[in-house]
């Protein structure tokens, strides 16, 4: 069932009904066969459904025997076994030929009730639970429909207080920002992100030295051409735009599709009286690595932090006698936490390259902050990188440096190992630099953007919003001849998504995507008769695609 479906909204509405009969005795078990009809969706035979559910009996069977057996030998023991049935159930390319199951089968939702469980299993042990969950809780709280395909990793207490709660009525203006919060999402993963997801498949790469005869038409600088080299002297300079490229139209698609997941299912958790944790707050904001993962996926870091982390980081310091090297314990803790992180988010050689690059990402960051402050002074420091520049420039770098970790998504570990030989490691690090001055200048120039054109008045907005929707769609569907015309105005004979990503910036510089914390009870109602238009000009572009619509990308991590 693909989520922003009619079929999932179905799914939600019939979800509301039994939501609204939760001070009915039996109301547990009628949530729970809903959930495992929504989950049911996802798998085309009883038997392929069989790893998920051994998998769960697993995870309920481990958290009892947490709570019998509170030794530390004991956790490390369940732990252990429950990640070595996650290895082989996930299949995992390091088992080999090992499979779990002779039949083939989806892999879907995993990921996600690992963590869950091992939060039971350790907060039971600790007593940080409010009440040991009983198996239908349990059930309805690993398959809970909204969070069972990508997240967010919701916590057991704040679940089970919504689980118990009876059903309220819903203040009209809590209605309005669910609803707005829900409109958002579908703009989001149906038109930005698709736009830059068509991008991203209009920009075919090979990876090798640019062919003879395939140049600029105009005479570029000898540096330039020196910059985009080999050392043996071959051109890479096309090949270098059209990388660099597909890793922020991947980048783009990736944030929109996967933020605006979370705004649908966390818009109708509000409707159906259940609150699901945010997982995004501006990431691209961050001034570091470090900041952008507290922004970016949030519960994914929350979990990591609290249950390897912070762990990791207090035994460093518990067997380390000098003060000297106190400070520095947080490196090693970050890239022991960020490479498991990055290997947790697939089974193939890739994702190890993915998951070094996230820990030397992070653990860099943090050696040169704690470095620079030894050095300088945390209050001279704090001044220095308080700056626009150097708080821009430091946007830029990280903004580039996560692009290209993730082309360890779409890239296999073989095709990785071919693009580090044609360019070498100097020529890698040349198309970063390269990247993150691009990243600079259009980190500013958004900026400026934003300040001059956002919430000036709601003329404004309206009119950049319907202009966007409007351009988007007189490109999707060449009304007239739209393309035609782009191409002979521009002088550009580029495929018709790089033209629609120009509706889509306008989209987002309307701030229409931008979410509303707080709606009063008088503004209600002109809120939704915003709501309405947006909607209104939603299915006309929606009407008009005629690209692909892309699965949600984190969909089975």
């Amino acid at each position: 069932m693909s989520i922003g479906s009619p079929l999932f909204f179905l799914a939600c509405f019939v979800a509301g009904i039994i939501c609204f009969h939760k001070d009915r005795p039996y109301w547990k078990i009628g949530f729970l066969a809903f959930n495992f009809g929504f989950v049911a969706t996802f798998f085309s035979t009883v038997e392929t459904i069989l790893p998920l559910a051994l998998f769960c009996i697993s995870g309920f069977v481990a958290i009892r025997i947490s709570e019998r057996y509170r030794g530390i030998a004991a956790l490390w023991a369940i732990i252990l076994a429950l990640l070595i049935l996650f290895i082989f159930l996930k299949k995992y390319e390091i088992t080999g030929s090992q499979a779990a199951f002779e039949f083939d089968y989806p892999t879907i939702g995993l990921s996600y009730i690992l963590f869950r469980i091992l939060h039971l299993v350790i907060d039971s042990r600790e007593g940080t639970i409010n009440r040991s969950p009983t198996l239908l809780e349990y059930l309805n709280y690993v398959l809970f429909f909204l969070t069972f395909v990508s997240g967010p990793i919701n916590r057991f207490n704040e679940f089970q207080e919504d689980h118990d709660s009876r059903p309220r009525n819903i203040p009209g203006n809590e209605i309005a920002a669910a609803l707005d919060r829900i409109v958002v999402g579908l703009l989001k993963v149906f038109l930005v992100s698709v736009c830059a997801y068509q991008v991203y498949l209009n920009l075919p790469l090979t990876i090798a030295s640019d062919p003879p005869g395939t140049g600029f038409a105009l005479r570029l600088p000898d540096i330039v051409q020196f910059w985009f080299s080999t050392d043996a002297g071959d051109s890479t300079l096309r090949f270098s735009l059209r990388y660099m490229l597909r890793c922020f139209a991947f980048l783009v698609y990736m944030y929109f599709n996967f933020s605006g997941y979370m705004d649908i299912v966390i818009g109708v958790g509000r409707l159906l009286g259940f609150r699901i944790p945010e997982n995004f707050n501006a990431p691209f904001a961050a001034n570091s690595f470090m900041e952008f993962w507290s922004r970016w996926h949030i519960t994914l870091s929350d979990w990591f932090r609290t249950y390897l982390f912070n762990p990791l980081l207090k035994t460093l310091a518990a067997n380390t006698s000098s003060r000297n090297a106190g400070p520095y314990l947080a490196v090693p803790s970050f890239f022991v936490t960020f490479f498991i992180m990055g290997i947790w988010h697939g089974t193939t050689p890739a994702f190890v390259v993915y998951g070094l690059m996230l820990a030397v990402g992070v653990s860099v960051n943090m050696a040169f902050k704690t470095f620079m402050q030894r050095l300088l002074g945390r209050k001279v420091y704090n001044s220095y990188s308080g700056r626009t520049v150097c708080k821009n420039i430091s946007r830029a770098t990280m903004i580039a440096f996560f692009a290209f970790s993730l082309s360890c998504l779409w890239l296999d570990a073989s095709e990785i190992a071919r693009l580090v030989s044609v360019l070498g490691m100097f020529g890698v690090l040349k198309i970063w630099i390269t990247a993150s001055f691009a990243t600079f200048l259009a980190v500013v120039a958004w900026d400026f953007a934003e300040r001059c054109i956002m919430y000036r008045s709601h003329l404004t907005t309206d009119f950049l919003f319907i202009t966007g929707i409007v351009f988007l769609a007189s490109v999707w569907g060449d009304v007239g001849g739209f393309k035609s015309l782009l191409v002979d105005l521009t002088g550009l004979a580029l495929p018709a998504p790089f033209f629609a990503l120009m509706g889509a910036s306008l989209i987002l510089l309307s701030g229409r995507l931008k979410l509303i914390t707080a709606i009063q009870l008088e503004d209600v109602r002109p809120h939704l008769r915003r709501i309405s238009m947006h909607v209104l000009f939603f299915f006309l572009a929606l009407l008009m695609q005629t690209g692909t619509v892309p699965e949600f990308v984190y969909k089975g991590f």
